[in-house]
């Protein structure tokens, strides 16, 4: 199919096209109404739910260079799954086991589940509820105990995981502080 699409229809092509997308556009409003409501809402929850996890991030690049032999560098080029892991490994290296390690350590990775599934999969599209695609292949095993919940349900949950996760991590890092754990990178 190495054709153009002006050797095909010609000179009116480009509103041959035209005809087409607003055809596929009056179909998707006819059959779908409920579609560009929760495609507004999706983009508020995401970039609510991605503001927190860059928060979040944020807070890895400073941790995992003081804390661990990893230079600045190093950190900004690791994903944020792998950053959840080296700050998992400094947690579990250093503090003793509490219920602030605890709600810290399951923080961790309900923050990452959640941004995951905000940052990769789809809407339902099909769906009246505002709920992720929970047949799309990419659809992470991590969370498939949110696979039944609402968009709005999930995005309230990882804000108030967040408010807790960034208490009980300010609340380590001073605990690592006093302890003396440093570990520069090396020069």
């Amino acid at each position: 199919m190495t054709e153009k699409i002006t050797d095909v229809f010609g000179e009116d092509s480009g509103k041959i096209l035209d005809l087409i997308k607003e055809g596929a556009v009056n179909r998707a409003r006819k059959e779908l109404p409920f579609l560009k409501n929760n495609v507004e809402k999706m983009q508020i929850f995401r970039g609510a739910v991605m503001e927190i996890s860059i928060t979040v991030e944020y807070v890895y690049n400073y941790v995992l260079p003081f804390f661990s032999k990893r230079s600045e560098e190093e950190v900004l080029k690791m994903t944020f799954g792998k950053k959840t892991l080296a700050v998992k490994k400094i947690i579990e290296e250093h503090l003793d086991k509490d219920e602030c390690r605890d709600k810290l350590l399951s923080g961790l990775f309900e923050i990452k589940n959640i941004r995951n599934l905000f940052a990769h999969i789809p809407l339902d599209y099909q769906s009246e509820k505002l709920q992720f695609n929970k047949h799309n292949k990419y659809y992470p095993k991590e969370s498939v105990k949110y696979q039944d919940m609402g968009v709005e349900d999930i995005a309230k949950l990882i804000e108030n995981i967040s408010k807790e996760f960034n208490n009980k991590l300010y609340e380590a890092i001073k605990i690592l502080i006093l302890k003396g754990i440093n570990n520069p990178p090396p020069k």
